[in-house]
């Protein structure tokens, strides 16, 4: 029998499942699996190549004692453009913490992510309805692809050089 989850090993599975066949039905193996919560997912880990909870306190003590970000990048063995990112994302030098940065990141890796069309139900509308200045925006992004071109704006275009 293969598990609902690939990967599960039987010591993740549902205690009454065990990983042996029941006799029961699937579909009383699945009302089953589901009484007791389903198969747990593998915990989560952090990927090799992102930034450790004690590298990003090296990096807030690094901006603390004014370093640049060149030479803490060198002080973690990171390129410059790892360190800059982070250091932005965590809302520049004056107000990166290390344990806000970490908490944001590990969240941001959750997965599941949500459906963009769930979480953004105007985006299931066509252009311009749910939002009536969409088609003007639309409009305009496509004169200045046109001026872009070199093609000339069509009869009573708006000045594109603004």
């Amino acid at each position: 029998m293969t598990p609902i989850f690939p990967g599960a090993t039987p010591d993740l599975r549902c205690p009454a499942y065990r990983g042996k066949p029941t006799g029961l039905a699937s579909g009383d193996r699945a009302r089953l699996l589901e009484r007791c919560g389903g198969i747990r997912p593998h915990p989560r880990i952090r990927g090799r190549g992102r930034l450790s909870l004690a590298e990003r306190e090296e990096i807030s003590r690094g901006l603390a004692e004014g370093c640049s970000l060149r030479q803490i990048a060198h002080r973690l063995h990171r390129a410059p453009s790892t360190i800059s990112r982070e250091v932005t994302a965590g809302g520049g030098r004056c107000r990166y913490r290390a344990v806000k940065a970490d908490e944001r990141a590990w969240a941001r890796a959750a997965r599941p992510k949500p459906w963009r069309l769930v979480s953004h139900p105007q985006l299931c509308q066509g252009p311009g309805l749910s939002n009536p200045g969409l088609d003007r925006v639309q409009r305009w992004h496509r004169l200045l692809v046109r001026v872009h071109r070199g093609l000339s704006p069509p009869p009573g275009a708006p000045d594109a050089s603004t």
